[in-house]
């Protein structure tokens, strides 16, 4: 009952402060007299409300809030300058202002001081909290302050600007990579399947895992350990991940081990739960410190995805964890000697839109901007970095991928709605709905846009908004269907919870909107079989889709049903810690799975060679 009242009183205070007006405390940490103004905003441009107020040195003043406004953010904008605080900001002007939010969810006390020649606002969180936590202990912040000037000097990039490469096309590099994979893919596809084939008959075959926490990333495990078995892993050139997948495929692919030895780490790992991960607070200070240098946003995803770097690269001394980067697995991958991965999110939706991570790019999937993987995170202005940031770590990436609880605040309260009367909860979600901010998304990573500036689709947003793509849907196609890409063969691993083939069917959807080539799914058949494929007989250029699912088969175990225990068992999403007979029995099934599919997958892999030789003899004719 002490619950459900909590609950209530949340609500109802959340929602009065969001509609009507009151006031916050502005306090002026500076020696100098400063100008504020409450403002209305909305896309870069905004309109004051009521009139600018003076607060002396050292001193603080009470504010009114504005009430909220549909579509609109509130807005704090401060200056020296009284002059500077126009009825109206428009574009450069605006974008060139002082400005600070001061929405309900960010507190009622705020700070502004200057931070070297400007001015900078901060919430109380950020006064309080993350400030002290960046001067921890004093003189060790001062050492944690040189290791990070240090890690920043060593950085090879940190005199190099970034531009952003306009194509639709793939990088150069990934074109060099695969020119360096298809030799070792070829040997391995003829030994597989003891045919022959001419070099530009060799099909580029991808792997697509899907999202669900620890679920995911041991069935990735499983699956991709019943491919190296087989030898078939040598045959595939790309593989694409999301949530849960990523946290296999980052710290697998940065040790250059086989997948049997880095399971044997992994099934060790997971025996510790997740959310019990203690980190050493001053390691977290020094990623806050890199941040706080560079003005860059920071979020829970920062010390989500410490905590993910801490533990999935256990065997790395503790600095290092958290200091390894995306573009740090080019050096196992270059020459082609292992997969070329690639790392989705999402910019929320609807309509969402697909973003990848690769060794060697960052950038909208289905758009034609790239921006250098090792200045991810830097400023842009019109195509060019402003300032020389270290890359963004690939424990901070692995967080921006698998942050489904970056939930929208309607489903918060769809959430807290199950033990709240019908009346509040109608209440609530028709006043949110009226606030405008209905799908704001409770902290989600943000970076700084590469493309701001320019005449590109996001070219007015300063920051880009990522979230865990499994949010659309759970199965990372988008980069795998990229037409520039010509992938021939996709084998699916979906670890969803709902083996029935929803998350296919989404993805199918999205396929067909968008116009992409994409064979018709059968989903009678999903979850009567271990395997399933689906082509199009009469389109060569349709990728053929080997999809795999969580399906029992009593072959490898009679009582190990893994939609069962991944609805109410041990396969369970919010499940972080599982035992030795755990991991076995989920990454052992898809492993069984695979080498028992051996067969079919060789079939369609000749079925695909042979319909190029075809190609190729009519081009000829």
């Amino acid at each position: 009952m002490k619950r459900l009242n909590f609950i209530y009183i949340f609500v109802l205070s959340l929602f009065f402060n969001l509609l009507f007006a009151d006031n916050v405390t502005v306090h002026n940490m500076s020696y100098d007299p400063i100008f504020v103004a409450t403002y209305y905003k909305k896309g870069i441009n905004a309109n004051i409300v009521g009139s600018a107020k003076k607060i002396p040195p050292q001193q603080k003043i009470e504010i009114e809030r504005p009430s909220r406004k549909r579509s609109y953010d509130r807005e704090l904008i401060f200056s020296l300058n009284e002059q500077d605080l126009k009825e109206t900001l428009k574009g450069i002007s605006f974008i060139k202002s002082s400005i600070l939010n001061i929405g309900v969810i960010k507190g009622k006390i705020f700070y502004i001081a200057i931070k070297g020649e400007i001015l900078k606002g901060y919430n109380y969180t950020e006064w309080k909290v993350i400030k002290p936590t960046l001067k921890l202990f004093s003189k060790p912040f001062e050492q944690i302050l040189n290791q990070v000037r240090n890690i920043i000097y060593a950085n090879p990039h940190n005199k190099e600007i970034a531009k952003v490469r306009i194509s639709l096309d793939i990088c150069q590099k990934e074109k060099d990579y695969i020119k360096k994979r298809q030799p070792i893919v070829k040997k391995a596809i003829e030994k597989f399947t003891g045919t022959s084939f001419d070099d530009n008959q060799t099909p580029i075959i991808a792997l697509c895992c899907s999202g669900g926490g620890y679920r995911a990333m041991i069935a990735t495990a499983g699956f991709a350990r019943g491919l190296e078995k087989t030898s078939i892993i040598d045959s595939v050139s790309y593989m694409s991940g999301l949530s849960g997948s990523t946290w296999f495929m980052v710290p697998w692919l940065y040790s250059g081990e086989t997948v049997a030895n880095h399971n044997k780490k992994l099934k060790k790992i997971v025996e510790k739960d997740l959310k019990k991960t203690f980190i050493d607070p001053r390691i977290i200070a020094k990623q806050l410190v890199k941040k706080y240098i560079f003005n860059q946003p920071v979020s829970s995803v920062d010390i989500y995805g410490s905590i993910l770097a801490n533990k999935f690269f256990g065997d790395l001394t503790k600095s290092k964890r958290l200091n390894t980067n995306i573009s740090d697995l080019i050096k196992n991958i270059e020459n082609g000697q292992n997969i070329f991965p690639i790392f989705t999110a999402v910019l929320p939706g609807p309509p969402y839109y697909w973003f990848e991570f690769t060794p060697y790019e960052f950038g909208k999937t289905m758009d034609e901007t790239f921006n250098p993987i090792w200045s991810l995170g830097r400023k842009f202005i019109n195509g060019k970095s402003k300032d020389f940031a270290p890359e963004q770590s690939s424990g901070y990436v692995m967080g921006i991928c698998s942050s489904a609880y970056a939930v929208p605040l309607k489903r918060i309260i769809n959430e807290l709605g199950r033990e709240m009367p019908t009346k509040i909860k109608k209440f609530a979600k028709k006043y949110i709905k009226n606030w405008g901010k209905e799908d704001e998304r409770i902290s989600p990573a943000k970076l700084y846009n590469p493309t701001y500036g320019m005449n590109a689709e996001f070219g007015k947003m300063k920051t880009l908004t990522l979230i865990d793509a499994g949010l659309h849907f759970n199965l990372p196609f988008t980069p795998l269907l990229k037409p520039e890409r010509k992938i021939d063969i996709i084998i699916v691993c979906d670890a969803s919870s709902n083996a029935n083939g929803p998350e296919l069917r989404k993805a199918e959807r999205w396929a067909r909107e968008k116009g992409l080539k994409f064979p018709k799914i059968d989903y009678n058949v999903i979850k009567k079989n271990i395997i399933n494929v689906f082509k199009d007989e009469t389109d060569k250029d349709v990728p053929t889709i080997i999809y795999m699912s969580l399906v029992k088969n009593i072959k490898f175990n009679e009582q190990f049903d893994p939609v069962r225990e991944a609805q109410r068992g041990f396969c369970n999403t919010s499940n972080f810690k599982y035992t030795p007979k755990q991991f076995e029995l989920l990454s052992g099934l898809l492993e069984y799975n695979i080498i028992e599919s051996k067969e079919i997958i060789k079939k369609e892999i000749i079925s695909k060679i042979e319909s190029k030789k075809i190609i190729a003899i009519e081009l000829n004719e």
